[in-house]
Formats: structure tokens, C-alpha cells, sequence
């Protein structure tokens, strides 16, 4: 049985851009980074990202939501860290405290065109 075999979504490439904040204290709005997905699915995100992250950290996330003018915006653990031959890392998360009604929306958005 393979990865894709144990997931709830399907994961479907998508480049989009996304503000993360490493931090969940709001002490200033504005102290964010950007980064490009590289797939997406009802319940997680990759993205390259300059710096690695710790596994397991809870970062807050906003983005686009694919083929919507929605955004979605909450917190996201960090599930995987890989270093890439551009110096680049992919960063694995897993979208939290998502109620089963925002995973299928979500899923929705991202395999609507297909």
C-alpha cells in the first residue's frame, strides 16, 4: 500500500502563494513570510519555503483558496521537512481544528476542475 493509498484527499498540484506567521501570538499582524504551494488537499499543504521548519510546530496560514476569490485562514502542524537540491525546503503541514464541512469544502475547491 503506498502514501497516496492511505490519504483521506487526494493531493493535487497547485502553485499559489501563502503568508505564513510562524508565531500564534498576535503581537504584530504585519510579521509574516510568503510561500508557494506546490500541492494542496482537503487537509494539508506542501510548499517550498527558504528556511526548514521544526516537525511538529503549529504555524498560522492564510491563503487563496484554489479556484475561489475564498480565503482561508487558520493554523497548520508541521508534518514534514525536506531539503531540496535548490537549497529550497518542502514543507508538509497538516490544516487543524478543520471541521468535516471545511475539509470537503475545501477538497471540493481543490477537485472541482478535474
Amino acid at each position: 500500500m503506498s502514501a497516496d493509498d492511505k490519504r483521506k484527499y487526494r493531493r493535487v498540484k497547485s502553485e499559489f502563494t501563502i503568508r505564513i506567521k510562524k508565531s500564534a501570538v498576535v503581537e504584530d499582524a504585519n510579521l509574516f513570510s510568503v510561500a508557494k504551494s506546490v500541492n494542496i488537499s482537503g487537509n494539508g499543504i506542501l510548499f517550498s519555503y527558504s528556511m526548514p521548519m521544526d516537525i511538529g510546530a503549529t504555524i498560522q496560514v492564510t491563503f487563496l483558496k484554489p479556484n475561489t476569490f475564498d480565503f482561508f485562514e487558520g493554523s497548520a502542524k508541521v508534518v514534514r521537512v525536506e531539503l531540496q537540491r535548490d537549497g529550497v525546503y518542502d514543507i508538509g503541514v497538516e490544516l487543524l481544528n478543520l471541521t468535516e464541512a471545511d475539509e470537503k469544502k475545501l477538497n471540493y475547491y481543490v477537485t472541482k476542475d478535474e
